[in-house]
C-alpha cells in the first residue's frame, strides 16, 4: 500500500476532494488488514508468549500486549504522515518529531519504575501527543471530518470488537490449553471478523478489492507501454 500511495498521492495533490478520496479509501483498506493481526496479538498474548517463548518469557507478555494495541495507531499514522509529505507541510512533521523527542523519553523514563509492562503501555498513552495533532493538520489540509475518517474505520474496528467478544466468548465456555486452545481463539476470532466484514460491509470490501485490481491492471499497462 505504502509503495502505491506514495506516487498516487503525488498525481492528485493539486485536487484536495481526489486526494481526501483516496486518503479514505486506503485508510480503510490498511485498517481492514492491519487490525485483525495486531489486536488479535494483543488479545492471545500470554499464550502467545507462553508457547513460542515458554514460562520465562512471561513478562514479556505485558509489554507485548501494549505494542501491538500502539501499533494498529502507528500503522494509519505511516499513510497520514505521507500525505503530510505530499502536500509539503514537512516542517510542522519537523517540529512534531522535536516535541516527540523530548516528550517520549521523559514518558518512559517516569513509567520504568513501574516495570516494563508500563513502558510499553507508554507508548499508547503519549499517542495522542505523538500522532494527534499531524493528523488533524492533515484533515484541515484535505478537508476530511473526523467523522469521515472514523466511518471509514468503522468496519475494522467493529470486526476486531467482534473478535475480542468470540475470543472472550471461547475463554468463558471452555477452559483452553496449549497449541489447541490458542489455535481456536485464533480460529474464533478470525471467524467473528470475517463474520463481520463480509455480513455488514461486504459492498465495502469487494469495491476495495476491484479499486486495487484496476489500480494494479494500470500501473502495468503503463509499464508495458514504456
Amino acid at each position: 500500500i505504502m509503495r502505491v500511495t506514495g506516487p498516487l498521492f503525488s498525481r492528485v495533490q493539486t485536487d484536495v476532494d481526489l486526494m481526501r478520496r483516496y486518503f479514505l479509501i486506503f485508510s480503510e483498506a490498511l485498517a481492514m488488514s492491519i487490525f485483525p493481526l495486531v489486536f488479535g496479538l494483543a488479545i492471545v498474548a500470554p499464550e502467545t508468549v507462553d508457547l513460542l517463548l515458554g514460562p520465562k518469557w512471561k513478562a514479556a507478555a505485558a509489554p507485548l500486549r501494549w505494542l501491538a494495541i500502539f501499533m494498529a495507531i502507528k500503522a494509519m499514522s505511516y499513510l497520514i504522515g505521507q500525505v503530510l509529505t505530499t502536500l509539503r507541510l514537512t516542517r510542522f512533521g519537523m517540529w512534531m518529531s522535536a516535541v516527540n523527542f523530548v516528550v517520549m523519553p521523559m514518558g518512559f523514563y517516569v513509567a520504568s519504575r513501574w516495570g516494563l509492562g508500563v513502558v510499553a503501555a507508554m507508548w499508547l498513552l503519549l499517542s495522542p501527543i505523538a500522532l494527534l495533532p499531524v493528523a488533524l493538520k492533515v484533515f484541515r489540509a484535505i478537508g476530511c471530518g473526523l467523522f469521515q475518517y472514523v466511518n471509514a474505520l468503522s468496519p475494522a474496528l467493529l470486526g476486531s470488537a467482534a473478535m475480542l467478544l468470540a475470543i472472550l466468548g471461547l475463554r468463558s465456555a471452555f477452559t483452553l490449553h496449549g497449541w489447541a486452545g490458542l489455535g481456536s481463539e485464533v480460529a474464533a476470532g478470525a471467524a467473528a471478523y470475517g463474520a463481520i466484514l463480509f455480513g455488514f460491509y461486504r459492498y465495502r470490501v469487494m469495491k476495495f478489492y476491484h479499486f486495487f485490481m484496476d489500480l494494479r491492471r494500470s500501473q502495468n499497462d503503463v509499464a508495458v507501454a514504456q
